[in-house]
């Protein structure tokens, strides 16, 4: 099984290494080689769920590769360093969005001439970081991975940018720059203050460091007493957390990197590497440090709902798509939080959903618009009206994803809403019911988006001849998602019960 894991982690980093150093090709064969490999990645993933057992309570198809060591590096014990990677259910969630949205980049995305290399290159070391990001089995290995992110989202920003790009990727390096060094800081000294206080080696990996902080037995460790890190550690962890998901007040680089983004540039970020901060908290927090996230419970709760309720306002304030689809994500990512602190199974199996649920919903409608743009020009409301005419497809799909954002049942984000709130009511009945004003406003702004884009009066009769609808070459990614969305929202029990199975390893027993 550690050999799925070892193609989904190299395929993009052999493509990253073969596009970068060969001589000039030409921008049809450089994207060939991204989709294949990217392809190669999305199938062993799939392998990955064939062979994958959500009743072990190990990680899965762990690989390792030792780097260097540290002589002495801690009361005389030596510490080694290496990528050490694996999955559990958490992981392998995170792992298949992933999978998919990079590869819906690789073969749906279009490129401007003459930066097929560039592109190509800096998506593939990005999937090489988000794979790693997400299957991670040690502090080290998890924090370059997220550099590399940093890194290779700056460059696409950079050269890709439809608008103002070196403004938004440098806003992007300095905002996500900083959630770097909270998160450096935090996690490393979360590891010397767990050795410090069980007067045990230092180590960097997650079962070793969760065993310690939760007091549970593993083939490791014996089982010990609560241990629980000083409060300022969390603290920075949260802060890093809070800025990579873009909340308010720590936001700002987010609307601008998806409005100005290229279609696949945004995919990535919107779709993916916002999932990367509540992955942390999950990983980190409720996993390693479960007594400070009770402690800051109402700080959680306070900051995602009105992270929820503010992206909501703001989404129905937008006036173009694109502001919409990035300030509906911060509202999702607040129900996502306001249920991780709630420290309740069923609300964190929903906040798992909602990760997922949002990065493809997220996705879908980012394709879509781009489809409408090709041919409209804009994306702006007061320019769009009476679409449903001249372009029936893609105002389906567009109808559609509008749908989906608000929870529709039997769509996806039904089931995580669904069962956040169910959560939240137990813990927070006042925060939940205060949130489910979120709901109604998601309604509200999404309807409300329908209506100018794809009905009222067409105004430019003469741009209508000429609208040509998607071709299936263009639909189809997009029905692709759909049929995602409709899946997990019908038959939600096989991701439910991987999820179901980290839930039981991140909540100690009582927890």
């Amino acid at each position: 099984m550690a050999f799925l894991l070892w193609i989904v982690l190299f395929a993009p980093w052999i493509g990253f290494l073969a596009t970068a150093l060969l001589p000039r090709l030409s921008d049809r064969m450089y994207q060939a080689i991204h989709i294949v490999l990217q392809s190669v990645a999305l199938v062993a993933v799939g392998a990955l769920w064939s062979r994958f057992h959500p009743a072990s309570s190990h990680y899965q198809a762990v690989v390792r590769l030792p780097w260097f060591s540290f002589p002495d590096a801690w009361h005389g014990a030596n510490l080694t360093i290496g990528l050490n990677f694996g999955i559990d259910g958490l992981s392998l969630g995170l792992l298949s969005l992933a999978a998919v949205v990079l590869w819906l980049i690789a073969v749906s995305t279009r490129v401007p001439e003459g930066l097929g290399k560039a592109r190509a290159m800096w998506v593939q070391l990005a999937s090489f970081a988000v794979f790693a990001t997400f299957t991670a089995l040690n502090i080290f290995t998890f924090l370059l991975a997220i550099e590399v992110t940093l890194f290779a989202t700056f460059f696409l920003l950079l050269r890709l940018s439809e608008a103002d790009s070196q403004r938004t990727a440098i806003k992007f390096l300095l905002y996500r720059g900083v959630a770097s060094v909270f998160l450096i800081v935090s996690l490393v000294g979360f590891a010397f203050s767990s050795a410090a206080t069980m007067a045990e080696p230092l180590t960097l990996g997650y079962q070793q460091l969760a065993a310690r902080a939760q007091g549970v037995a593993t083939a490791n460790a014996a089982l010990s007493a609560h241990y629980s890190a000083p409060q300022w550690i969390f603290l920075l962890l949260l802060l890093g957390v809070f800025i990579e998901e873009a909340f308010v007040p720590l936001h700002n680089w987010f609307p601008d990197a998806i409005k100005n983004a290229d279609t696949g540039t945004a995919m990535l970020v919107g779709g993916v590497l916002t999932k990367t901060g509540a992955y942390a908290l999950l990983r980190f927090g409720v996993g390693m440090m479960p007594a400070d996230v009770k402690i800051f419970t109402y700080v959680l709760a306070t900051v995602g709902i009105g992270n929820l309720l503010y992206g909501a306002f703001a989404a129905w304030s937008a006036r173009d798509w694109r502001r919409l689809i990035s300030f509906s994500s911060i509202s999702h990512m607040g129900l996502v939080l306001f249920a991780i602190g709630t420290m309740q199974a069923d609300a964190i199996q929903g906040a798992m959903f909602l990760l997922v649920s949002s990065g493809l919903i997220t996705s879908l409608l980012l394709l879509t618009t781009s489809r409408v743009k090709a041919r409209t020009l804009t994306l702006e409301w007061r320019q769009l009206s009476g679409l449903a005419k001249p372009l029936p497809i893609l105002s389906g799909f567009l109808l559609f994803g509008a749908l989906a954002t608000l929870g529709l049942p039997l769509t996806s984000g039904f089931i995580g809403e669904f069962q956040s709130f169910f959560g939240g009511f137990a813990v927070h009945p006042t925060f939940a019911f205060i949130g489910l004003l979120g709901l109604i406003l998601s309604a509200v702004y999404s309807l409300t988006a329908i209506r100018k884009t794809t009905f009222g009066p067409f105004t430019d009769r003469a741009a209508a001849a000429a609208y040509e609808d998607a071709r299936m070459a263009e639909w189809w990614p997009i029905a692709l998602l759909t049929m995602l969305v409709l899946f997990i929202g019908i038959v939600p029990y096989p991701l439910g019960h991987v999820f179901l199975s980290a839930v039981h390893r991140l909540l100690p027993i009582g927890g």
